[in-house]
């Protein structure tokens, strides 16, 4: 991992690419004030300082996620659908890369994203997208929820179910490539021990993610703990 990841930047996610050699992540400034995506390339054994990433550094944006093939970049955003004031939601956003260059993200339509917040994207291999809201019919608070492909457009969002979702908040859920399992924040469960704790719920022969299980220390602290993340899967 690059020397500035913990070098007193304000980081708070990362995703690397496939092959090892391209890492994403998000600097925040001061109490929120503005956030912009940055990346560092490995050159052999050595990765390069960060740079903003080109499509990155005019309106907030974080919590960057490759696909699983690498050739697409999700993550949320506040930059404007119309016009040129930044949205007051967040909304999830994607760019993909051509020739080596990444491209004007584009921004994913209903039913993903609402006139409310969409946060941390997570795509597996199949295409299926699993994100963090709040809306009507959830469980309670920020649930996490999927949205479902076909012919490579979304056409459905499902609840990740009870094993996952509570009436307290989920949120930055990371899915195994195969949906195998789901790791996730939550906070307010009975046994927890910080102020946000990190889960991981498996998905059983059914299709349904079984009760989700608390990490313990030292994975799990006594602060918040948040944006998990695998490399490799």
């Amino acid at each position: 991992v690059p020397y500035w990841i913990n070098s007193g930047l304000n980081n708070r996610d990362l995703t690397i690419s496939p092959d090892g050699n391209l890492l994403f992540s998000t600097v925040m400034a001061p109490v929120n004030q503005f956030a912009v995506i940055i990346m560092s390339e490995k050159r052999g054994d050595q990765w390069q300082p960060p740079v903003i990433a080109p499509f990155s550094g005019r309106y907030p944006d974080i919590e960057p996620m490759f696909s699983p093939d690498g050739k697409r970049l999700y993550f949320s955003s506040q930059r404007p659908v119309n016009g040129r004031h930044p949205k007051d939601d967040w909304d999830i956003w994607v760019t993909q890369q051509v020739d080596g260059q990444w491209q004007q993200p584009d921004r994913l339509g209903e039913p993903v994203n609402t006139d409310g917040d969409e946060f941390y994207p997570s795509v597996s291999t199949n295409g299926t997208l699993y994100f963090t809201s709040e809306r009507e019919g959830g469980e309670g608070g920020e649930d996490i929820l999927r949205a479902i492909p076909e012919n490579g457009v979304f056409v459905r969002i499902e609840n990740a179910g009870r094993g996952v979702n509570t009436k307290g908040p989920e949120f930055n859920a990371w899915v195994a490539p195969d949906e195998s399992y789901l790791l996730f924040s939550s906070q307010g469960r009975e046994g927890e021990i910080g102020g946000g704790d990190l889960y991981i719920s498996h998905r059983d022969g059914d299709g349904n993610f079984t009760p989700a299980r608390l990490f313990h220390e030292p994975i799990n602290s006594t602060r918040l703990d948040y944006c998990p993340y695998v490399f490799g899967g």
